[in-house]
Parts: structure tokens; C-alpha cells; sequence
């Protein structure tokens, strides 16, 4: 009998060291990511909400260690509200960007609007630089945001942009046709849109050597070349223009369904990614 039962606390002992061991080593294989207090602002598309960049916040707090520290909501007078606090020592703060008129396509006036956000934000809580995940219209916005600001020494400085099924060279159906377009070989469309004629027309007021850029695109694999809503050759369009300004630039395609325009934001591969570009492991 006492043999049995020290066969048992033998058997108890070890079963709990085993727990404990593996569950070491798995915390030892968890990226642990290091502190970064520079803030990462979401932009959403045309007619997009909240819900948009919603999913991929949630994941950067839950995996990553970020904070949401604001929603900011944009009245269609280009007024900017606040809900949150950023609070001393935060870790990662995300600012969620909502805008009440998400239907508006002047990207001259977004551009103000997406500047009074980043401005509202500074004077609550100051920073020099910022990154930013935009998905679909969203990147376009930026775009101009950056030629307006881009010179100007005292709005804080772009970082790390992630564009995400970016219509940088047109929308189907609108200013581009499915597999009408195509690139040269030094990345050059064929066809150029209006917004696109603006970029080249104003590239040397981009800033220069400041940026990395992920863009991020779909492709649904079947046989349109688009995610339904923006071609490959489209998204891909960013590549000549970072060539002539960004300090470094990296491109993703994701195929099948999962590409769908929508689904890219509401895909956790794609988060996986954003989150891995923005902030870097600990050495």
C-alpha cells in the first residue's frame, strides 16, 4: 500500500513538472515584442465604420501588447472628437479613426480631415512620428495627406505606413477595368488615373528616404486579377511611386477568398503581418 501510494505523489510530481516545463518553454517561444510608445493610427475605406479596423486592433492588443488609447470621430465638418485617455508609458497606442461623412471622396478635404485627427491627437498627447494602417480609399487619402504635409517641419513625421487593397491607381468600375491595365518592366502602369497623374505630377514633394511601406493586396484568384474592387496591377501601382521616395518598400499579395477587399481586414494572416512590420521583436 505505501508503495502505491508513493507510486501516486511520484506520478503527481511529475505530471505537474511537466506542466510547468512546457508551459516555460512556451512562453520562452512567444515573440515578446519591444516597447514602442509611437502611435499607429487606422483609417477606414469608402463607407466604412468602426467595424473596419475593429478586428485588427483587437488582435494587435490581444497578441501584440498595444493599447487603443482613442477612437477619434470626424464630423462632416471636419471637427475632431476624442473618446479615450493616453496615458503615461502606454505600449503600442492605437488610434481608430472614424469618419461620420465615409462616403466623402474629395481626398483634398480627407486629407485636412486625416491632419486635424493627427494634430487633435498631438496636442493631447505629444509625439513626433506615427504609423498608419489604411484600408481601401483610406491609402488614397493619405496619399495627399503626405504631399500636404510632407514639407511642413512641424507636423510629426510618417514612419511605417501599411497599405491595405490600396486603389492607388484606380477603382473598377469607376477609373479602371478589369485587365485593361498593365505594368512595365520598372513598374510603370500603362494606364494612369487622375489621383495617379497627381502623385507623379507631385512626387518630388513626397518625403524622401522617411517612410517604410508594406502594401498589403487580393487577389482572388479568379481569373479577374482584383479583389473585387481593385486590381492587382492597381494596388501594385504603389511600387513605382515608393521607388522614388520611400526609404524601403515591401509588397504581399493574398490569394483566394480570404483576398476579397472586405476580408482583408478581417483576416488574421493579414494582422499577423501588420503587426509584425510595426513593431519589432526583442533582440
Amino acid at each position: 500500500m505505501k508503495n502505491i501510494k508513493k507510486i501516486a505523489v511520484f506520478l503527481t510530481i511529475s505530471s505537474i513538472l511537466v506542466l510547468v516545463v512546457y508551459g516555460a518553454l512556451s512562453y520562452l517561444k512567444k515573440p515578446s515584442y519591444a516597447y514602442n510608445p509611437v502611435p499607429t493610427f487606422y483609417f477606414h475605406g469608402y463607407s466604412g465604420t468602426k467595424n473596419s479596423t475593429a478586428s485588427m486592433i483587437a488582435y494587435a492588443q490581444k497578441n501584440y501588447g498595444a493599447t487603443k488609447v482613442f477612437t477619434a470621430r470626424v464630423g462632416s465638418d471636419g471637427g475632431v472628437t476624442l473618446d479615450g485617455d493616453w496615458g503615461a508609458d502606454i505600449d503600442k497606442p492605437l488610434i481608430q479613426v472614424v469618419l461620420d461623412d465615409n462616403t466623402n471622396a474629395d481626398m483634398d478635404l480627407l486629407a485636412v480631415w486625416y491632419a486635424n485627427v493627427i494634430d487633435k491627437v498631438r496636442r493631447e498627447h505629444a509625439f513626433d512620428s506615427y504609423n498608419t494602417v489604411a484600408h481601401s480609399m483610406g491609402n488614397s487619402a493619405l496619399q495627399y495627406l503626405l504631399l500636404k504635409e510632407g514639407a511642413n517641419e512641424d507636423f510629426p513625421k510618417l514612419s511605417k505606413e501599411v497599405a491595405l487593397a490600396a486603389p492607388i491607381n484606380g477603382v473598377i468600375g469607376l477609373d479602371d477595368q478589369l485587365h485593361e491595365n498593365y505594368l512595365e518592366a520598372n513598374g510603370y502602369p500603362k494606364i494612369i488615373s487622375g489621383n495617379y497623374a497627381y502623385y507623379l505630377d507631385q512626387i518630388n514633394n513626397f518625403p524622401k528616404n522617411q517612410i517604410d511601406i508594406l502594401n498589403i493586396y487580393g487577389n482572388l484568384d479568379d481569373g479577374t486579377d482584383s479583389d473585387g474592387s481593385v486590381t492587382t496591377v492597381s494596388a501594385k501601382s504603389l511600387k513605382y511611386l515608393a521607388s522614388k521616395y520611400a526609404k524601403s518598400y515591401q509588397e504581399v499579395e493574398i490569394k483566394g477568398e480570404d483576398g476579397q477587399h472586405s476580408k482583408l481586414h478581417e483576416n488574421s494572416q493579414v494582422d499577423k503581418m501588420i503587426c509584425s512590420f510595426l513593431w519589432q521583436e526583442k533582440e
